[in-house]
């Protein structure tokens, strides 16, 4: 069988897509994908062993007639020209599309080619892209009881698939690793924070605000501050800093080990993208979430009111996202083992190992049912 797997603009649309094409490449089938040219899928899918194709898009912006907008139509038609001269090239038997504006044009380019069209969505309200290409697709598989409704009956719950390493992920035996890898020490809590892929400046600044309030305290955190602003929270954190203080503060900029990172933290506090609830859930870690308010379909909102409705988390809204907030919610939570227990537990029933396996058969029943139809 042969693939093409659209998606990305952000690690949340594209690690599902790896996920899955890891699980498909097992059983012997052969997988491009199609990407932005500078988004994060250019250098994490051929350093994952993918071939790779870009074509130049970019994403809406708000409003509906805006300069933003008419460029962003604009340069749909070509990417779609693109993306079609790749798929009749490719000759796929199916192509999938996980999200973000980069599937949108390989989504018509399968409809054009006649080639099956399989659609993932990892957020509770589909966004703006699979809205459209839903009417091209063949099936859906999506990750948040209700949002068939979104689709119609080709919709299918498959959950959110996640790297094998964070389905398989055991925090004790991966700790002391994690511990070694960020400088974390043994018995004293560990706050993670992080804002996506590319970091939050929102995040990153009510942390560093908090600062004064746990110098003295026996917190460690470990802060995935983004590439982009790695160097000025590390220089922000040793302009804080003095000889006497006790709290530990490691800033990366990113990581390629987040399982590593999981499990040397006691509570998160983050983003509520799709891909990152489904990790949250699959090792288990109970999260503070402060979705991203410039979502356009405020799907990270209800990311996390889903998650939060259960038990395994807290939601700050970005707009009360301030030092002091940081420290009240932190410090109810983080030295409360009893409650952190708890929300991990619940947390940890959120997750769908099998998403992966799950998605890879709606996958694979779509190509053979066109095969069939050929036949």
């Amino acid at each position: 069988m042969r693939v093409i797997i659209a998606g990305g603009g952000t690690t949340g649309h594209l690690s599902p897509g790896l996920a899955v094409a890891d699980l498909l490449r097992t059983r012997g089938a052969e997988i491009l994908f199609i990407g932005t040219p500078t988004g994060p899928e250019a250098r994490i899918v051929p350093r994952s062993g993918y071939p790779f194709e870009a074509v130049k898009v970019i994403g809406r912006g708000r409003g509906m007639i805006t300069a933003r907008n008419l460029m962003a139509v604009g340069k749909l038609g070509t990417a779609t020209l693109r993306a079609l001269a790749i798929v009749r090239r490719f000759r796929p038997d199916v192509v999938v599309g996980t999200g973000g504006y980069v599937s949108l044009p390989a989504a018509a380019a399968a409809r054009m080619a006649g080639v099956p069209l399989v659609l993932h969505e990892q957020n509770s309200v589909p966004g703006m892209a699979n809205r459209v290409a839903r009417r091209f697709a063949a099936a859906v598989g999506v990750s948040f009881p209700g949002t068939e409704r979104f689709f119609g009956p080709g919709a299918v719950m498959v959950g959110n698939p996640v790297r094998s390493a964070l389905n398989e992920f055991d925090k004790e035996a991966l700790r002391p690793a994690g511990q070694a890898e960020f400088g974390m020490q043994e018995g004293r809590p560990v706050l993670l924070v992080f804002g996506g892929s590319q970091g939050a400046q929102s995040i990153n600044e009510a942390v560093l605000g908090a600062y004064d309030h746990w110098r003295d305290s026996d917190l460690q955190i470990l802060h995935l501050a983004g590439p982009r602003n790695a160097a000025a929270v590390k220089a922000a954190v040793e302009e804080l800093r003095r000889p006497e203080d006790t709290v530990v503060y490691a800033v990366v900029g990113y990581t390629d080990s987040m399982e590593l990172a999981y499990a040397c933290c006691d509570l998160a506090l983050c983003r509520s993208g799709a891909s990152t609830v489904a990790e949250l859930a699959a090792v288990g870690l109970p999260a503070v979430l402060v979705p991203l308010p410039v979502s356009l379909d405020d799907d990270q909102r209800k990311n996390a009111e889903a998650v939060v409705a259960a038990g395994g988390a807290r939601m700050v809204l970005n707009s009360d996202l301030k030092p002091q907030v940081v420290v009240e919610v932190v410090e109810g939570l983080i030295h409360n083992r009893t409650v952190l227990d708890s929300m991990a537990q619940v947390v940890r029933s959120l997750a769908r190992p099998d998403a992966a396996e799950r998605f890879a058969e709606l996958v694979e029943r779509t190509a053979d049912r066109a095969k069939k139809r050929v036949r």
